[in-house]
């Protein structure tokens, strides 16, 4: 198990035993603890592996939102399968990947709509989405109001 751990990069002590068993029992917990400490060394190595995962897909979404960005796409950048992905975007940022885009993209049409010299249409396309009515459903559901609503709402703050 410690050469196999070595191979994928997770250190752990080389399994000497600090003492010679004399019996069975001794063999079996002095056994026990060393593959409790290797459990422990995969499971801190896993954790950081995962952590750094989602950080970079996290990244990756943020700067090609604009983009057609697929699980699969997402998987071949971290080296992961697409369900492990889903799985552990979900658990460790409490929102699965295809949301988190959402946001990424709806935040970033808020930035674009403060530029009144773009349409609404073309904002839509520069965010990503393919359909402008498509585009004002899912940004009237996130913020309440529909992009022109938005729009206008700034406008009136900024002449304030």
């Amino acid at each position: 198990m410690s050469r196999v751990m070595d191979e994928m990069g997770i250190e752990s002590d080389i399994p000497l035993y600090a003492y010679k068993p004399l019996n069975f029992r001794q063999l079996q917990l002095e056994t026990t603890r060393l593959l409790d400490k290797m459990i422990h060394s995969f499971k801190q190595r896993t954790d950081r592996l995962e952590a750094d995962a989602i950080h970079q897909l996290k990244q990756y979404i943020l700067t090609h939102s604009q983009e057609d960005i697929s699980l699969e796409s997402l998987a071949r950048k971290v080296g992961l399968s697409p369900i492990y992905i889903s799985k552990i975007f979900k658990e460790k940022q409490g929102i699965n990947y295809i949301d988190f885009l959402t946001e990424c993209r709806i935040e970033k049409a808020k930035e674009l709509i403060r530029d009144t010299d773009k349409s609404i249409k073309e904002i839509t396309f520069e965010v990503g989405y393919h359909d402008p009515n498509y585009f004002s459903k899912v940004f009237k559901k996130l913020c309440n109001m529909s992009p022109k609503e938005y729009r206008k709402l700034l406008l009136v703050n900024k002449s304030l």
